[in-house]
Formats: C-alpha cells, structure tokens, sequence
C-alpha cells in the first residue's frame, strides 16, 4: 500500500439541526462528537459545523451554519459542501442526520461518512416501501463509510439491508474516566435522568418510586428532567405522581441541569434508573450511571445491556410492581449495591476509554479514507 504525501486528515464534521426548544442545552451527540474529537489525533485538522454552536466547543474550530439554510436540508448540505471544498476536507463526518449525509454524497461521493446514532430505517412490504428502499440503498451505496454506536445498531443495518456493501465500523460513545470521582459513603438518593418523555419511561420510574419512597422514608429520590416542553402533558402528569403528599418532600425534580452538574449528580447517588421503553441505541446515561459509581436499574433495552454487561439490575419498567421490588431490593442489600457500583464503575472504565473509542475512530476514518485513495495510506507524522 502506496503513502499519499497529505501529513494529516482533515476532517468536517456536520452536527445535527436542533430544536428551538432544546438548543441550548447540548445532548448526547454534541457530548459524543465533543469527546470524540477531543482525543482524536486530528483535533487540529477537525471543523465542526453547526446550526448552533454551544460554549462545550470552544477551543474547536467551529463554524455557525446561517439561521436561513439551517431549515431545509438540501441548503445544509450545499453549504456543507462548499466549506469542505474551502478547507480541503479529506472526509465530511454526518451525525444522525441521515438525509443530510445523503445529499452530501450525491455532491462529493465516497467522501461522506454517516456517523448513526439511532437505528437504521427498515421498510415494510409493499410497493411504494420497495421504491422507497431502492433510493435508500443507492443513497446508502454514495456513502464512504457507516458508523454505529453499539453491536445492537449494527446488528440490525444487516438484518434490515444484507444487500448493501459499505465500510462499517461501531464506535461506542467514551469517557475521559479521570474527570469522573464517585463519592462514597454514598447518598441514599436514587436518581433518575433523561428527556421528560414517554419513551424515556420517566412516568413509570416516577411511580416506582412513590412505591418505594413511602416504604423507605430515610431514601430520597432526584429526577433531573431535561426538553420537559417537548410533551408539556407527560411532564404535568410525571410531576402530579411525583408530588404525592407522603413522598414530596423526599423527591427534587430539576429541568435542564448542565453536563457537569448531571455527573455531580451521578457520582454521589447511590442508585440511578436508566427505565427506557425503546430501544435504546446506546444509552449514554448508563454509561454516565456506572463512571459515577451508582449501583444501576436499567430496562436493558436496545444497546443498553451492551453498556452494562452483568452489572446492573434489568427491569421491565411498564411492572411498575416488579421495577419497584428491584429498587427495594437494592436499597436493603447493600452488599448488592456496592457490587454493582464498584463492578460497573470498573467495566466501563475496561471497555469504553475515550483515549481507546477515539483512536478506534481515527483507524476507521483512516481506513475510509485510504480506501478513497485507491489504497494508499496516510504517511506518518
């Protein structure tokens, strides 16, 4: 394999648009691309383009996408194009915004990589459905390269498109451990954070709690609640739960906390509920649960399980009952609670370094990269 004389990758990254509604506060894929491009050995050959550039970028070069494109696909993506062509990028890396990676590749073919955080749209049967995958698969076919965020992703783009051949490669969400310090003694707090949502299972956490909190009066409960405008009713009916007169004094609900005080949050509770009731992707909130060393009660659904491995509790969250005996059963066996922090705490540290998840993604660039390039290779610094 041949060495191209390019010293250094450069590389666009393209964040996903965002809502009004929760643009200010950045999610877990400004969290991931933020980490992933802060160990990377291409920090300083990296742009970022945005819709909105939050303060967690600075000391990145960013670029603010125009508040008149930021709403229509096509523009995004034309303007994506004329920024790589501008800074020379050798590969535009997509965030979740599958249509504009899409659009990209039709413009600059084999140089797009569609970094996925979700699970891959399946058709159905039928005609229009059998039309509608067809363009799929070409769009997919443009693409230089797939990236997936847990086995459980990938795992599924085979099953639903066995007939695309595309570079792949899973690249986990990690962690920067050494800025994660998990108190102990612990509080004896059970903490629950996610969007304020039906399929975050917020509601059915808020009403094993209640459960637990009226059997349990020397325990305390925390739900740090973030878009709590995205569904105002579900949120309404979470707080009507939550303000149960036996238990309300014992029970903070917060909205929108920033990053740095959720993981505050985590290193010092000592049990977290991840109570999902979809499929998660990932599921970066366990991840958060086990570097802060909270013992963890999680649905397992989706890439969760992934995260966890054996140290967690897995529970149906809609058996309000059975989620509620496994919260009572962790608060009464300490034994079981400190296995389980202590456990999980050192099996994501084993599995999900950000030093380890960020070199992953830079081979795999590299490889996407020299495979655009008729097989040579970058040459070494």
């Amino acid at each position: 394999m041949k060495c191209f004389a390019r010293q250094s990758m450069h590389l666009l990254i393209v964040l996903p648009r965002r809502s009004p509604v929760d643009r200010e506060i950045p999610n877990s894929v400004d969290l991931c691309v933020h980490d992933l491009v802060a160990a990377s050995r291409y920090r300083s050959t990296t742009c970022i383009l945005a819709d909105h550039v939050h303060d967690l970028f600075k000391g990145f070069e960013t670029v603010e996408l125009p508040p008149i494109l930021a709403r229509h696909t096509s523009l995004i993506a034309h303007h994506a194009a004329r920024i790589a062509q501008q800074r020379a990028a050798d590969l535009i890396v997509v965030h979740q915004h599958f249509q504009i990676a899409a659009r990209l590749a039709r413009i600059l073919p084999k140089r797009v990589v569609f970094h996925a955080h979700g699970f891959h749209k399946r058709y159905s049967s039928g005609l229009l459905n059998s039309m509608r995958r067809r363009i799929r698969a070409r769009e997919l076919t443009r693409l230089a390269g797939l990236v997936h965020v847990s086995e459980a992703c990938r795992t599924h783009f085979a099953c639903a498109w066995p007939d695309v051949s595309l570079r792949q490669a899973i690249v986990h969400n990690g962690f920067d451990f050494n800025q994660w310090n998990p108190t102990r003694p612990k509080r004896s707090e059970i903490l629950c954070v996610g969007r304020c949502v039906p399929e975050k299972g917020i509601l059915e956490a808020a009403q094993a709690v209640v459960r637990v909190l009226s059997e349990r009066p020397a325990w305390r409960a925390r739900f740090s609640l973030s878009e709590p405008n995205r569904d105002p009713a579900y949120a309404q009916e979470v707080q009507r739960v939550l303000a149960t007169a036996a238990v309300r004094d014992r029970v903070e609900i917060e909205r929108n906390v920033p990053w740095q005080g959720i993981k505050d949050r985590y290193e010092q509770a000592a049990i977290a509920l991840v109570p999902s009731r979809w499929r998660e992707p990932f599921g970066r909130t366990a991840l958060e649960a086990h570097a802060g060393g909270a013992a963890l009660i999680s649905s397992g659904s989706g890439g969760l399980k992934e995260v966890s491995g054996p140290h967690a509790l897995f529970v149906d969250p809609a058996d309000i009952d059975g989620f509620a005996d496994t919260i009572l059963r962790l608060i009464d066996d300490e034994g079981l609670r400190r296995r389980l922090s202590e456990g999980g705490a050192q099996y994501v540290r084993e599995r999900f370094s950000i030093q380890a998840v960020a070199a992953a993604n830079d081979a795999f660039l590299e490889e996407v990269w020299a495979n655009s390039n008729g097989g040579s290779k970058l040459c070494p610094s």
